[in-house]
């Protein structure tokens, strides 16, 4: 199958920017950060509740439970570390207490512990005035700056995850929306593998596949998965 012939037969021939922000603004993950955030606004710096984003992404991986529960659940614990963060090691402190307790994220605990503690020297940069609203204006440079900091890729699921969660963080605490860069793939996980053509032989070739999808429509790689669950408002009449 065919890029064209994938758009024709998910109903996305209509699809645009808009309509996938506007799918996206459904996306309980998203709201789960809302949510977040109206508990801490004007309470703590939106710096620390970007950055505790970051770090969440970073280790939501192999879960146990669906993405939005393990989001939600995130949201619930995470207010009082928040309003009584001062240092990077509440940041550690609270993911040594959260995951363990997790009904949605226990595998792999060690690991994922070690992630956390990696942001050590990337949090005192990323608070600096003014740093994290300049990251949200261009994602591709913290993009970089995550990559050099995990000694991953930039194609790693991980890294795009937590480049698309920021930016929700992002479109809540500063109230205005900037479209994640054309350059980044979204992160593939099971469901956009099982929507994928058949005859693709691995995660690389289901990326490729989708990046051509995104650049027919016009629409950058990490928008596309929102629009892919809900494709029928978007076929063109």
């Amino acid at each position: 199958m065919d890029v064209k012939e994938f758009i024709k037969q998910h109903k996305l021939q209509g699809a645009t920017l808009e309509s996938a922000l506007e799918a996206e603004s459904a996306d309980r993950q998203l709201l789960a950060l809302r949510e977040l955030w109206s508990e801490v606004r004007g309470k703590v710096s939106i710096e620390d509740f970007l950055f505790f984003t970051i770090a969440n992404a970073l280790v939501c991986y192999q879960l146990s439970g669906k993405g939005e529960d393990y989001w939600e659940e995130f949201a619930q614990q995470a207010t009082g570390a928040l309003l009584n963060i001062l240092t990077f090691d509440d940041v550690t402190n609270f993911f040594k207490d959260f995951l363990p307790k997790s009904v949605c994220n226990k595998r792999l605990l060690e690991i994922k512990l070690k992630r956390v503690e990696r942001l050590r020297e990337f949090y005192t940069e990323f608070i600096k005035p003014g740093q994290a609203e300049r990251y949200y204006n261009d994602m591709l440079s913290l993009a970089e700056s995550l990559v050099s900091t995990m000694g991953q890729r930039v194609t790693d699921k991980t890294i795009l995850f937590a480049i698309k969660m920021f930016g929700y963080a992002g479109r809540v605490a500063y109230g205005k929306v900037v479209s994640y860069p054309q350059e980044l793939s979204a992160p593939i996980d099971s469901r956009l593998i099982k929507l994928a053509p058949k005859g693709l032989k691995n995660s690389t070739e289901v990326k490729e596949f989708y990046n051509k999808v995104a650049h027919e429509l016009q629409i950058p790689p990490l928008h596309l998965d929102a629009i892919l669950w809900s494709p029928s408002q978007y076929s063109s009449r």
